[in-house]
């Protein structure tokens, strides 16, 4: 009887533990969640696709991002003290190899590995780059 209670015992402290470490992987907020680095693929322009790589990083509880063009070698524009607002991003960024044109960048959480969002009103999705 007692073998008994104590399984029983042991049993709901293990489900306890792994219930709590559940709950706190699922509370995850949006902007830990977008931390790394991200490639980003800007949809259904004229004759190609663009690709972008978003690198995020949290300093000092502070959100940094910075946003490039692969393959270029240009160096990365980047954006300080940026807030999450309803698990979207929003960020006007200015390439310079579009003489200067602000362009509008919204990005959302879509899960742990995509985003969504869009780029100077173009439909953009994004996948964690591996590391």
């Amino acid at each position: 009887m007692k073998k008994l209670l104590f399984n029983a015992a042991l049993i709901i402290v293990i489900n306890l533990v792994f219930s709590q470490a559940v709950s706190a992987q699922e509370k995850k907020s949006p902007e830990d969640i977008l931390i790394g680095k991200w490639i980003l693929t800007v949809k259904d322009l004229a004759a190609y696709d663009i690709n972008l790589l978003l690198d995020a990083k949290k300093n000092d509880d502070a959100l940094n991002l910075e946003v490039s063009i692969p393959g270029v070698g240009e160096k990365p524009n980047e954006f300080h003290k940026i807030v999450l607002t309803d698990s979207g991003l929003a960020v006007e960024i200015v390439f310079d190899a579009f003489l200067g044109v602000p362009l509008p960048l919204v990005v959302k959480v879509k899960d742990e590995n995509s985003l969504t969002g869009s780029l100077f009103g173009y439909n953009l999705e994004g996948k964690r780059a591996e590391q």
